[in-house]
């Protein structure tokens, strides 16, 4: 008797202990699945934040926390809704050469407005932060 008692305690006990187990396994997986060393591609979600606006291109010079501006280093912004928009080239997909090429002119953009680090993706890196625009494509 003492060996089926024994049997129906241990038995169960340790499926539940191998089940919670794969449970944990499966989580973590998911977990790290959804980790991205890049950004993930446009989906039907993200799309629904991507907006086209008009927007005029501005080239200003880089000052640092010092107050001292950094020579031959250069921020852009998108000026639309009376302000200044930030553009992090990191986090879209048109390139700074592009935007060079139409500083002081007006056009449309496909972009996102976010809200994070502008000078880096690293939280441990020392960064300016608040909203800013990915650009995805210029239109016009």
């Amino acid at each position: 008797m003492d060996k089926i008692l024994i049997c129906k305690i241990i038995i169960p006990l340790f499926l539940l202990c191998s089940c919670g187990n794969s449970e944990k396994a499966a989580e973590e997986l998911s977990n790290e699945e959804l980790v991205f060393e890049t950004p993930p591609p446009l989906d039907s979600e993200f799309e629904k934040i991507v907006k086209t606006v008009t927007a005029t291109v501005v080239k200003e010079p880089f000052v640092n926390q010092g107050g001292h501006e950094i020579e031959g280093v250069f921020d852009f912004f998108l000026n639309f809704e009376n302000q200044n928009w930030f553009v992090k080239f990191s986090a879209g997909k048109v390139l700074r050469t592009d935007l060079e090429n139409i500083v002081g002119q007006t056009a449309k953009f496909s972009l996102a407005i976010l809200d994070g680090l502008w000078d880096t993706d690293d939280p441990m890196m020392q960064s300016r932060i608040g909203k800013y625009v990915a650009i995805y494509e210029i239109l016009e």
